[in-house]
């Protein structure tokens, strides 16, 4: 798999798919590409967040979700679960938490989308 397909794949997996072409692939070009085993361990209980994990191919055997460590990475928590590949293993791009940070502050939209999942939604209205 090239980056250009990666870009592809990762506008498809919220809230990736709120940005734009160049924001994907500028997520792309800080990414680092991991293949996990079956079974191998994606991230380890009691580890400080260090890293948001975006699941391309295959899953993770404890977690429906594709994306892995977006909250903990940003408020910097640390792993309660350890999590694996599952029997098919798992296609992985990783970003850095400070590369994180940068990309969050440069596309809100990921920022607005969290917000939106943990039920935090902004007032649509000003206060007086």
């Amino acid at each position: 798999m090239n980056p250009d397909a990666w870009a592809g794949q990762l506008a498809r997996i919220p809230p990736f798919d709120r940005l734009d072409p160049d924001e994907v692939s500028t997520l792309v070009g800080v990414a680092s590409a991991r293949r996990y085993g079956p079974g191998e361990v994606i991230v380890a209980a009691g580890q400080l967040v260090g890293r948001i994990t975006i699941i391309l191919e295959g899953s993770v055997q404890e977690s429906p979700e594709q994306v892995l460590g977006l909250l903990p990475a940003l408020l910097g928590f640390h792993q309660t679960q350890t999590l694996h590949a599952s029997a098919q293993g798992a296609m992985c791009l990783r970003i850095r938490r400070g590369q994180f940070y940068t990309i969050v502050f440069e596309c809100p939209e990921i920022l607005a989308w969290l917000l939106e999942k943990q039920g935090l939604t902004p007032p649509t209205q000003a206060r007086p």
